[in-house]
């Protein structure tokens, strides 16, 4: 979900020829390959089928119309969000292996940064946050359940969804004016190559340190982290009550209202625990960027990236774990019915 562009605004000032081998190995171009060439690519194969089939099986559901919105509003920003990472993650690779180096990195791959970057980063936010509102409509369903049909009615989850998605959209618009693209010379073949540089307003303070170092940590990390662990605390200690209760009284079933409860408490806890190993990651970025240490660069980008991949690819698989009635009728979406009930 969160993701850190493969190549940093920091390091697009010096996008020249000789810039573009800064840090690179042949043994790192290898395993780039294998991660953005090989995994990326099979994961969101993966996980649009499982997502798609999540769509149709969501239609089939009862539940609340209030769960059914979130969960279709986390299935298509997953959708959304491993359609802009495979375009910018495996789309370079993939041209440099199939046409040529240059065309892969130095053409698509700059040509077509601003709008992809925009794009995953606009698709990031607005997965995450779409999370912080189920973890506050969990919340307040398990530990207030009295108001939950007050504070949460159709229409306000229809609002706040939407509006989700325009904050998202405005917040990344300085993404588009901090760069630009000129013509330079290409590795090794006659064809037009492009670099990407740092404009006037991708080089000024507000935008290097505020808005793209503390800015972009407290939105994108610190306020989801903290929201989603503390509340998904409240939530599971409520639940642990409850099924305490239940044991008592010889009740052994949880309720349909808690599964989904906590199918979406383990979608919120996995995604919790990758977006603060992306918090170490920017943590390490900005230490790895500042002018007093070399620009060498380790695989722990790569690796947080394809994890954001992969937790926007296996949502659907929590659902057939926890869920009876999803796993039964996901399972008639197969024509081999391995999927037992």
């Amino acid at each position: 979900m969160a993701y850190h562009p493969n190549i940093s605004e920091n390091d697009l000032i010096d996008n020249s020829t000789e810039g573009r081998s800064l840090g690179r190995s042949s043994s790192y171009d290898d395993v780039l390959f294998i991660m953005y060439g090989v995994i990326v690519p099979l994961v969101v194969v993966f996980g649009y089928v499982g997502n798609i089939m999540t769509a149709v099986v969501l239609r089939k559901q009862t539940m609340s119309p209030i769960a059914y919105l979130f969960l279709q509003a986390l299935v298509l920003s997953d959708i959304f969000f491993i359609t802009c990472a495979f375009m910018a993650l495996s789309m370079p690779v993939l041209l440099g292996v199939w046409v040529d180096l240059d065309f892969g990195l130095n053409v698509f791959n700059t040509l077509g940064y601003t709008t992809i970057n925009y794009l995953l980063m606009t698709s990031q936010l607005c997965n995450e946050y779409i999370l912080v509102l189920v973890s506050i409509d969990r919340y307040v369903c398990v530990c207030h359940p009295m108001t939950h049909a007050q504070l949460f009615t159709k229409f306000r989850v229809l609002v706040s969804i939407v509006g989700v998605l325009c904050f998202s959209t405005i917040y990344n618009i300085p993404r588009i004016v901090a760069v630009k693209i000129k013509e330079s010379p290409c590795l090794d073949s006659r064809r037009t190559c492009y670099s990407v540089y740092l404009s006037e307003i991708g080089e000024s303070f507000l935008y290097q340190k505020m808005y793209a170092v503390w800015i972009y940590a407290v939105i994108n990390f610190v306020i989801p982290i903290l929201v989603l662990f503390l509340l998904n605390i409240l939530v599971v200690r409520k639940l642990m009550r409850k099924q305490f209760k239940r044991r008592r009284l010889g009740l052994r079933k949880n309720s349909a209202k808690d599964r989904v409860t906590i199918t979406l408490v383990l979608i919120m806890t996995i995604f919790a625990l990758i977006q603060t190993l992306g918090f170490i990651n920017q943590i390490h970025y900005v230490y790895m960027f500042d002018d007093s240490h070399d620009h060498t660069r380790t695989y722990l980008v790569d690796v947080v990236n394809v994890l954001y991949v992969v937790n926007s690819s296996i949502n659907f698989i929590i659902y057939i774990a926890v869920g009876k009635t999803f796993r039964a009728n996901f399972s008639q979406l197969i024509p081999f019915r391995c999927i037992g009930n």
